[in-house]
């Protein structure tokens, strides 16, 4: 009787012993932000909060997470094998499913647009400040450059997010499933157009479309010719599941190819978190009054329609909202508990890029779309992501949509057609301004493009909105979206013809012409007059441009043969533009006008910086009073146009330098010999602290600039400074 006995209690032991390995080891119920985020275990519910972690870190923020174990959908074993229910899964099933909506808050100040409307607002279990992504919880650390937290790009960074889980080349599965959809081969791509093929043409969805170029192999096997016999460039392409674009957003409520590890990696992210609604209801409501007017590159209608039933896509959502940061007034960002500007551009963006970097949204156009808003992030000097590489991320996805070559006979809904025409030439606008900046390549080769030019029908739809009849930028939008656009292409010529390798022989006689004839046809709501005062947003920016341009067609350009004064144009224009930056601080409209803007003042800068190498006196002083008006506007807008601290720096440091250094003042009028350094300190540490040293000597556009030859004799007759009467720095009236 005894071996049984022991069996018995040998078995007793192995099963003890099994359970003591299977219950090795113990989750915590609840962990605070800060433990969950160290993927450290937390107390806070034995000991309390702060937990113990917290408290011996000094810290006051400890708060618990809401534990996500059992809330979402789980994914189907990979091999095919039966589902288990594992303990945890099992733990999290009878865990209670926290609220993530409640109503708006009690007199909750309602926006001043009927277009906003009531969104989500976020848990309210946690009614303190702790929130993982409180923006007063943002460190310093945070707000140091990427580079030392943002990991190197993927390579294939500049493919579009539908892209990065794409099935196996020879994949033969030709299912579709909402789980699937991204996992899409070219194989079941391909079955599914040459399937639409034999149900003759079908409306082409602007979300989802399948281009094939000209020497695409496909393309010359088809010979698919449209009205004109040109060939036939788009077609429709696998459908978005329905969930996909009337999915509510939520933090429950996600796409299905994402992976619970992903999920909860953006979640400690925050990115499933938006501002309170009071907050986000004038952050949207700024969009449509202010941004959409400058860049409208979204269905004013269906961007309203889609708030309203919480359905904006979180990319987009951070994207609207990192642009509105950077062009509200500072009391709404206040409101949102950011202590400034840079701070709430910077919270909103990661949380956009977190979106792209792992591949969150299916919608192309959505992508496109938040794309374009964050080249509004300048970046660092070291740091892959920044406005440059942001446009070319938005150029391979737009080309990926085909939307660079000409639907005017596809089968589409107008009002789709309109908004990618908008947004390829809102991508255009902005690549040739930013590219002609820094002196670098266009991304987009209009070679291979031919889109259809901007017309006014292509405003019509977004116009008509009735919140948008009272906007005081509504008569002259689309005239501006249509100028600017012409003008861009004018920009392109321009750098092409003076800076590109292989340079086209075009005089500035000709491109000279190019500007007066684009002047002389704009419409009458969009003129301007070199000593008007009273021009609106629109115009005073393509003044702007329109000198700009000017100066980089004369600026040291050697005397062809023509009667031009190729001196004398450019520094007139600088100083029009110098006129013109004074204006705009003066009726506080820095916050009002397009980023493009500020490039025209930091060119015109450029001038006055050669002009005061002159060896008279008078000249120097009115060069020098001429650049700290540019400079004012460079520190109002130190926040929102990220290279204005460096451009400011830039300028500080080569003044000190300047040939008047010994005999002249060299702390400015205005106090603005200070404000580059204290905007952006450390900026000119280790090599660049040496202020004799001049950055932009090798800069590949910039470098020969600053040999502008200064002719004296321009002081003579008082042509130089034709508008220095505008000047109220230098106490002139």
């Amino acid at each position: 009787m005894s071996a049984p006995t022991t069996n018995s209690q040998s078995q007793g032991a192995s099963q003890s012993e099994s359970q003591s390995k299977r219950t090795k080891r113990f989750r915590a119920a609840k962990a605070c932000r800060r433990c969950n985020e160290k993927r450290v275990k937390c107390d806070a519910i034995e000991h309390g909060i702060p937990c113990s972690r917290c408290e011996q870190s000094n810290r006051d923020d400890c708060a618990l997470i809401q534990s996500r174990r059992g809330i979402y959908q789980r994914k189907k074993n990979r091999n095919g094998s039966q589902n288990k229910t594992s303990g945890s899964e099992k733990e999290g099933e009878n865990e209670a499913i926290p609220h993530t909506s409640s109503p708006p808050a009690q007199g909750a100040p309602a926006s001043n647009h009927n277009n906003t409307i009531h969104v989500q607002a976020q848990d309210q279990q946690e009614t303190t400040n702790s929130s993982r992504n409180s923006p007063n919880q943002l460190s310093e650390d945070d707000m140091q450059p990427f580079d030392a937290q943002e990991p190197a790009p993927p390579s294939t960074a500049l493919t579009t997010p539908a892209s990065h889980g794409i099935a196996s080349p020879g994949s033969g599965d030709t299912e579709m499933s909402n789980s699937s959809y991204r996992e899409i081969s070219w194989t079941t791509m391909f079955d599914h157009f040459l399937e639409g093929r034999k149900h003759g043409e079908a409306v082409i969805d602007k979300c989802s479309i399948t281009y094939l170029g000209e020497s695409f192999p496909l393309s010359i096997v088809l010979k698919d010719l449209r009205n004109g016999g040109k060939q036939k460039l788009h077609y429709p392409g696998p459908p978005c599941p329905e969930n996909e674009g009337n999915r509510e957003t939520s933090e429950r409520n996600h796409p299905d190819h994402m992976l619970p590890e992903d999920i909860a990696a953006l979640e400690a992210k925050g990115t499933f978190e938006a501002p309170e609604k009071s907050v986000l209801d004038a952050l949207v409501a700024l969009f449509l009054d202010r941004v959409f007017p400058l860049y409208p590159i979204v269905n004013r209608q269906e961007f309203q329609q889609q708030y309203q039933a919480n359905k904006i896509p979180w990319i987009l959502l951070h994207a609207v909202c990192f642009v509105s940061a950077t062009y509200c007034p500072l009391h709404i960002l206040h409101r949102a508990g950011f202590t400034g500007r840079k701070q709430a551009r910077f919270s909103f963006y990661r949380k956009s890029k977190a979106l792209f970097d792992n591949g969150y949204e299916v919608n192309k156009l959505v992508v496109l779309q938040s794309v374009i808003f964050l080249t509004f992030w300048g970046g660092g000097p070291n740091n892959y992501w920044n406005f440059y590489s942001w446009i070319g991320t938005g150029v391979t996805i737009a080309e990926t949509l085909g939307i660079h070559r000409s639907m005017a006979t596809t089968n589409m809904k107008p009002q789709d057609r309109s908004l990618l025409k908008r947004v390829w030439w809102v991508l255009i606008i902005r690549d040739t301004s930013c590219a002609a900046l820094v002196g670098r390549p266009f991304r987009i080769n209009l070679d291979q493009c031919d889109t259809d030019p901007l017309t006014a029908e292509d405003f019509e739809h977004d116009g008509n909105c009735p919140d948008f009849m009272s906007n005081p930028q509504r008569p002259s939008f689309a005239n501006y979206q249509i100028q600017v656009s012409k003008l861009s292409l004018i920009l392109r010529d321009i750098v092409n013809s003076r800076f590109s390798p292989q340079r086209p022989n075009t005089t500035s006689a000709v491109l000279h012409e190019s500007l007066s004839s684009w002047r002389a046809q704009l419409p009458h709501n969009l003129r301007w007059s070199d000593n008007s005062t009273g021009m609106n947003v629109f115009s005073s920016t393509l003044a702007i441009l329109y000198n700009h341009h000017l100066i980089l067609t004369h600026l040291n350009r050697s005397q062809d043969g023509t009667s031009i004064n190729s001196d004398e144009i450019s520094q007139t224009a600088a100083q029009r533009i110098s006129t013109m930056a004074c204006k705009i601080v003066t009726k506080s409209d820095v916050l009002l006008m397009p980023h493009e803007l500020f490039h025209g003042i930091f060119l015109a800068e450029v001038v006055f910086y050669t002009q005061m190498k002159s060896a008279q006196t008078m000249v120097r002083e009115f060069s020098r009073a001429a650049l700290n008006n540019c400079q004012m506007v460079l520190h109002k807008s130190r926040e929102a146009w990220d290279p204005s601290p460096w451009v400011m720096q830039l300028f500080d440091n080569l003044l000190r330098g300047a040939p008047d250094a010994e005999n002249a003042d060299m702390e400015s009028p205005t106090g603005m010999a200070d404000y580059g350094m204290g905007a952006m300190p450390g900026l000119l540490e280790g090599e660049d602290a040496n202020f004799g040293y001049d950055p932009w000597q090798t800069h590949p556009m910039l470098s020969n600039l600053f040999e502008m030859p200064f002719d004296p004799g321009l002081m003579g007759d008082g042509s130089m400074f034709p508008n220095l009467v505008n000047f109220p720095s230098l106490g002139v009236q």
